[in-house]
């Protein structure tokens, strides 16, 4: 199953912290002569600094090789046949292993696979497992980029709007995320104790 949306080729996507530029996330997408479908996504500090790489590669077959490098971890995972073969090399040496899907989906967390993860959701009456790489816990941690199982629950917020609710996660209390399609343009966040977070979709770099 692909979770890209056609529409998305290139763009940014750019995070603001109470209105403040923190964070942008450049991608494209491209497909092969053979049909592979090719994602490169970056993260980066407003100051320039590159905090996160990420390659995807999804092949007509269903196969899917997802690879992500921060700083000095990187981790490769492998979705094909209903299972997640998944590696991860940091300072600390190598993990490896291997988990059944059993119906849960695996998502990048890059936001041009954010949509299509959503309409799954609905598609399945609103709540959804994935599996996700753990970034919830810093670089040097054990679990860091390892396969973390959550849920993610969908209900509509304006029909008109084409926006949602998105929870589960990071995200309690949930995020409210618009939609074209299958492609998030924007979502907002009020982070607990933190800021409000506000991420928009752009065709070009906000931090030009």
């Amino acid at each position: 199953m692909s979770l890209l949306s056609p529409h998305a080729l290139t763009g940014w996507y750019v995070y603001r912290a109470n209105e403040r530029p923190e964070i942008a996330e450049p991608f494209t997408i491209t497909t092969t002569l053979q049909g592979e479908r090719i994602v490169r996504c970056e993260r980066i500090s407003a100051n320039g600094q590159r905090l996160f790489h990420f390659t995807g590669i999804e092949a007509p077959s269903g196969k899917a090789t997802y690879g992500f490098w921060q700083h000095r971890t990187k981790a490769r995972y492998v979705v094909e046949a209903g299972t997640i073969r998944f590696e991860r090399r940091s300072m600390e040496g190598a993990v490896k292993g291997e988990l059944a899907l059993n119906g849960a989906l695996f998502y990048p967390l890059m936001r041009c696979f954010t949509g299509s993860i959503l309409r799954a959701a609905l598609k399945a009456g609103g709540q959804l497992r994935v599996i996700v790489p753990d970034m919830t816990v810093p670089e040097g941690s054990a679990h860091h980029l390892l396969p973390l199982e959550s849920e993610r629950s969908v209900t509509v917020h304006s029909i008109e709007d084409c926006a949602f609710l998105f929870g589960g996660g990071p995200y309690a209390p949930p995020a409210t995320m618009w939609l074209d399609g299958d492609t998030l343009t924007r979502y907002t966040w009020h982070q607990p104790d933190g800021p409000l977070w506000d991420c928009t979709r752009a065709l070009q770099s906000p931090l030009a």
